[in-house]
């Protein structure tokens, strides 16, 4: 089989509870041709001395330290310096399956693909699984850059934004809709923590979401450059009712208090749909016809409107109840 170099990037920001775990997930792959680039971005925790203490261990790691930018900027770093043929990004508070690397370049040699996605577990606090199933699309293989093994030509033209949130969602679109061949394995070999408090996902800085919108018309207008915009369009109409309508009403604008701010975000919701696809509440994404699809319908119909309570009566309070219970 043919072994190609693979560069596994890990940004690392005060992790010292995960991040032994995430690096020995990665140094006990079962493909061993790989560099292991860890970027310590100005932690102040006990971090950067476990990364040292993984490197004189195994001399396929090399560490990268720069002052705190966000995981954009240490995610781009290890981009620019990569050496590998495929690229592949791990989270420094998740961690893999120990033939990750190795099923995908048996795949990658086999298919002669440039991307491949795979399915992931959310954990929760709990330890509890949920197997997470994802498509191909630019919508449905979803914006996370760790659930795809990539080869390197996809990234020479592109990098994450920095000084945003929600970078991801403004870059991997782009990535995935750029890739000539892609191939599914549907099989889940990583893990996601979905707990941590301090992590953008389950951080709400209330101005920061306005950057959802910021990234899906960085994708929108990149895309129209590259002439790539007619030939996905139902997939990135997806995106944006996926993420503004779906994610950032039902589960941002949920919990912003200030009223004014709630109101700008509505606004600015609707007249980006407005004017980007006037017919998404057609679409077969919004048609689904499933009962939960229906209640969230139903509920985002009453937010948009800004009848804020009786969404909450629909969606929110039994959603949180659920989660509670469930965990997830």
């Amino acid at each position: 089989m043919y072994k190609p170099l693979v560069s596994v990037i890990v940004p690392v920001f005060n992790v010292e509870k995960y991040l032994h775990r995430c690096l020995t997930s990665i140094v006990n792959q079962t493909y061993r041709n790989i560099e292991i680039l860890v970027v310590n971005d100005g932690s102040t925790d006990n971090s950067l001395n476990i990364i040292y203490q993984f490197k004189e261990l195994d001399d396929r790691i090399s560490v990268i330290e720069k002052e705190n930018g966000g995981q954009a900027s240490a995610r781009n770093i290890a981009l620019d310096i990569s050496k590998g043929e495929y690229i592949l990004m791990v989270d420094s508070d998740d961690y893999i399956i120990n033939n990750l690397i190795e099923d995908c370049i048996k795949i990658a040699n086999e298919q002669a693909c440039d991307l491949i996605v795979f399915d992931y577990f959310n954990i929760n606090n709990q330890g509890n699984k949920e197997y997470v199933n994802k498509g191909v699309g630019l919508s449905t293989s979803g914006s996370i850059p760790w659930n795809k093994f990539y080869k390197k030509h996809l990234w020479k033209y592109e990098r994450f934004p920095t000084g945003y949130w929600y970078e991801d969602l403004g870059t991997i679109p782009i990535i995935v809709a750029n890739a000539q061949k892609i191939i599914k394995i549907n099989k889940a070999y990583y893990f996601y923590e979905t707990f941590r408090n301090n992590s953008q996902t389950n951080s709400l800085d209330v101005e920061k979401v306005f950057d959802i919108i910021a990234m899906l018309e960085r994708v929108y207008k990149k895309l129209s450059q590259d002439k790539k915009l007619q030939e996905n369009f139902e997939e990135i109409e997806n995106l944006y009712i996926e993420h503004l309508i779906y994610i950032t009403i039902l589960t941002r604008y949920t919990c912003i208090a200030d009223k004014n701010i709630r109101k700008k975000l509505l606004n600015d919701i609707k007249l980006v749909m407005e004017s980007r696809f006037p017919n998404w509440r057609n679409s077969k994404y919004v048609k689904n016809k499933t009962v939960a699809n229906r209640i969230k319908r139903y509920a985002i119909n009453w937010y948009l409107n800004d009848h804020r309570f009786i969404g909450n009566l629909l969606w929110y309070y039994p959603k949180k109840l659920k989660t509670k219970i469930m965990g997830f």
